[in-house]
């Protein structure tokens, strides 16, 4: 009677080319510079063989597996241990909370003192005006004096920046 087919219980495998396509795409590396890269280290692969190990569809030998890691520069114990790279992750997620929030503090600071500037400019500017009616520019005064000065418009382009970035890094 045939041996049943054993299911994996490490999966170090799978963890290991979910590792392989994530680095490769973290680094930028195409798939057929990665094959050229691989075949420098002495482990000649095809693109097309590169792409299918990285999408799950070929099996990822030993030998292969090294050949990646150095390519890569990614330790083996990354690579295949699940607990190595959750810990990893972790890290990194916990590094990017913290940045994220740094930004958050420091758009609300600028928020604060954008706000506190743009007051002060327009009170500036209304006063200047009723001291001197007759130098006051025909149009929309009205609109200059909400528009404030050009420090407040760089205040404001950091607030935006800071905003965005802890936005996108809060996304990711």
């Amino acid at each position: 009677m045939p041996r049943a087919k054993r299911q994996p219980t490490i999966y170090a495998e799978q963890t290991a080319v979910r590792r392989l396509a994530e680095e490769r795409e973290a680094q930028g590396i195409s798939v057929r510079r990665l094959a050229e890269l691989l075949s420098e280290e002495g482990c000649p692969m095809h693109a097309s063989a590169v792409s299918d190990t990285l999408n799950g569809s070929r099996r990822l030998s030993v030998d292969e597996l090294v050949a990646f890691a150095r390519v890569l520069q990614v330790p083996l114990a990354q690579l295949v241990e699940p607990k190595a790279y959750a810990q990893e992750e972790i890290a990194r997620l916990q590094n990017r909370a913290e940045y994220a929030t740094a930004a958050w503090e420091f758009a609300q600071e600028f928020s604060a003192k954008a706000d506190a500037d743009y007051r002060r400019a327009v009170l500036a500017l209304d006063s200047y005006w009723r001291q001197h009616p007759e130098g006051r520019p025909q149009g929309d005064p009205e609109g200059q004096i909400r528009r404030g000065s050009r420090a407040i418009d760089r205040h404001k382009d950091r607030l935006r920046d800071a905003v965005k970035n802890a936005e996108r890094l809060s996304l990711e």
